[in-house]
């Protein structure tokens, strides 16, 4: 598995658990500990796609099609 392949599971399995958490508590009145907890996964996925994002523009900067 490449680390772009890793990358891009780690963001579906963090998006998988903050959609089971929305569909588990809904988005009325919910739990404190919540709004925490979905603030770090979208940290997590948001730098695991910063990362990914990196990862991929570093591989067409050093392998160009053209």
């Amino acid at each position: 598995m490449t680390e772009a392949e890793k990358l891009r599971e780690y963001i579906a399995q963090k998006q998988a658990q903050m959609d089971d958490l929305e569909k588990r508590y809904g988005s009325g009145v919910r739990p404190s500990w919540l709004s925490q907890e979905t603030t770090v996964l979208a940290f997590y996925i948001r730098d695991a796609e910063d990362q990914l994002k990196q990862l991929e523009e570093n591989n067409a900067a050093n392998n160009p099609t053209n």
